[in-house]
């Protein structure tokens, strides 16, 4: 399901969501199955703007989704986590780091890793991002959709080439 700004189009067997700077709606394109505790592995290329791939989040907020978000972006941030409608960074890379992993204007991995309160994120195989949150509030994060972003007042353009979702059975 697409809501909100921006477009999304399957073209060269690529997914590929553009959306315009005059556009203030941030855009969605959200899975209708949910999810608790999972490894998701997605390549994708950023040609410009801000993206970022939603995981454990529902439909309400701000923006119309809240919850952890992957970032995707042009802006030195690729592999932290943003708590959306909450805290914000929960784990915000130094730029520094990020030119270490990130090849802008070109393919990248992200590999999330969610099981119970403990996430851990891979950028290009390096361990880009850890949180663990013992927050009260955070047992509403521990189940929910995913979500690919196009950010509102912005350019945006990213290209997805594979999403592979795998669910973590017990302990």
């Amino acid at each position: 399901m697409s809501t909100g700004g921006g477009s999304w189009v399957v073209r060269d067997s690529l997914l590929i969501g553009s959306h315009d700077a005059d556009d203030r709606q941030y855009g969605h394109l959200i899975s209708d199955s949910t999810y608790a505790d999972f490894i998701i592995r997605i390549r994708f290329k950023i040609l410009q703007g801000n993206s970022g791939f939603y995981f454990r989040m529902v439909k309400e907020g701000a923006g119309g989704v809240s919850g952890l978000q992957a970032e995707i972006s042009k802006d030195g941030r690729t592999g932290g986590l943003w708590e959306t409608n909450g805290r914000g960074w929960v784990s915000l890379p130094r730029e520094e780091e990020v030119a270490l992993w990130f090849r802008p204007d070109d393919w990248n991995e992200l590999v999330i890793r969610a099981k119970g309160k403990e996430i851990k994120v891979w950028t290009n195989d390096v361990l880009s991002a850890i949180f663990s949150d013992d927050d009260p509030r955070f047992q509403g994060w521990q189940n929910g959709h995913l979500a690919v972003q196009l950010h509102g007042d912005e350019d945006v353009e990213v290209w997805i080439s594979s999403i592979e979702i795998r669910e973590i059975q017990g302990i």
